[in-house]
């Protein structure tokens, strides 16, 4: 089998990573494996080898040392969903993780030919849901450090977006970085749909896009649940008035301020 495009769905957690993954799902062309492929994570994330052996025992130096590593993070991934597509018949990958986000350079420069889809959504908003998610999921918590942890949670999203505003631009301009609003997803789902699928290079027909919105709205908690605010969560009418206090607001709006601008939202 030829070297199969590996792409990527990028954003902090509770931008609408899931979602959208929910989406690309369910298109006849794209395979997305399991959620979150933490074997993808541990070996972009880390390097585990002694730079320092390396270098005495084989002349190299540090960023030939990172070269070799990186090289074999993409043949690995590559084997591993290309046996993956074998069964499934499909020829576009397309792996989600929003903790990778903050390596999307490195993500950029290992994967040289991925294409890197980045979830943005109001900054106030994806704090606000990942405090209420601390409050009522165990992971959650261990994950974001507690719904009080206000200034954690914000110190990961500042990295995340802060590399993001960085290194993104560089990768848009190759046409192989897109940034999608969460709040657009919604307010028009089908031309965004019809988007993300042209961005990695799937059909976007009409017909695949009806088709995948019908199938989303048969669960509850994709796109028709979120659209029509029809799940508990959602339920929940402005969750950044309403479950904060006004200490936990000022603060947010001091530590995150500047993103809201350099993302193009407005404060509110």
């Amino acid at each position: 089998m030829n070297e199969i495009p590996i792409n990527f769905i990028l954003g902090f957690a509770r931008s609408g990573t899931t979602l959208t993954m929910g989406l690309c799902r369910t298109h006849p062309e794209i395979e997305t494996d399991v959620q979150e492929p933490n074997h993808v994570y541990r070996l972009i994330n880390s390097v585990f080898i002694s730079y320092s052996g390396y270098e005495k025992e084989m002349g190299l130096s540090t960023g030939e040392v990172d070269k070799m590593y990186y090289n074999s993070v993409r043949d690995f991934t590559q084997a591993y969903y290309q046996r993956l597509c074998r069964k499934t018949n499909k020829h576009v990958v397309v792996i989600k993780h929003p903790w990778l986000t903050r390596w999307i350079d490195r993500l950029g420069s290992t994967f040289t030919g991925c294409k890197m889809l980045v979830m943005l959504r109001h900054p106030y908003d994806v704090v606000a849901s990942a405090m209420h998610m601390s409050e009522i999921n165990k992971s959650a918590k261990k994950m974001f450090g507690g719904e009080n942890n206000v200034d954690r949670i914000c110190e990961q999203y500042s990295e995340h977006m802060g590399a993001v505003l960085v290194h993104a631009p560089k990768y848009e301009s190759a046409g192989r970085c897109k940034l999608i609003k969460y709040e657009e997803l919604l307010k028009n789902p089908f031309p965004v749909i019809r988007n993300i699928f042209e961005f990695y290079n799937v059909s976007g027909s009409t017909e695949i896009v009806d088709a995948v919105f019908d199938k989303a709205q048969k669960n509850k908690a994709s796109l028709k649940g979120v659209c029509l605010n029809r799940t508990d969560f959602y339920k929940q009418k402005d969750k950044w008035a309403t479950r904060l206090d006004e200490h936990q607001r000022q603060r947010i709006r001091a530590l995150l301020s500047p993103l809201v601008y350099y993302l193009g939202y407005e404060e509110k």
